[in-house]
């Protein structure tokens, strides 16, 4: 009776995760969530450290993509965002709020058109879902966003229903 117990409790500790595991997996892949965080009150800091804002660099609409270096579907969407700014008018910015550091030796060692930077945020919001992509119209309103990996299909769906406003 013992051993039927410890395999069953084997069995349930082994098996749970993984059925957990697949539930959220698949949850997340069908729902898009709009983003909720205030887009104004991130403070942006390039990697020479100067402070920037998101006015000034929102010209045709601006995509924002929530990265970090430790994060491989960020890492695989970063080809399609340097695409994606050579071949549109949409200015690109990959912003994680690791330490600058770990930042700058990112970009050293990757050559991306698109500005890479820093951000924080001024209250308590955070962003939960890495990676995250947000597209901006010129008024800096939000006009799609999606967590979790995008492909260049999406982007570029989103990019034909901001140049329609």
């Amino acid at each position: 009776m013992k051993n039927i117990n410890f395999i069953w409790g084997v069995l349930l500790g082994f098996l749970t995760p993984i059925i957990v595991g697949t539930f959220i997996l698949f949850y997340n892949k069908k729902i898009e969530r709009p983003i909720v965080m205030d887009i104004n009150s991130l403070e942006i800091i390039g990697t020479d450290g100067t402070s920037l804002r998101l006015n000034t660099i929102n010209e045709n609409g601006l995509l924002i993509n929530f990265w970090a270096t430790w994060c491989a579907p960020c890492i695989s969407e970063m080809p399609f965002f340097h695409e994606i700014e050579n071949e549109e008018k949409i200015k690109v910015i990959a912003l994680s709020n690791q330490k600058m550091d770990i930042i700058r030796k990112f970009v050293k060692e990757n050559e991306y058109s698109f500005m890479i930077a820093q951000y924080r945020v001024s209250n308590d919001e955070i962003i939960n879902v890495l990676p995250t992509t947000v597209l901006l119209n010129q008024n800096q309103e939000v006009v799609w966003s999606k967590s979790g990996s995008v492909t260049k299909t999406e982007l570029n769906k989103a990019i034909k229903m901001l140049n329609k406003q």
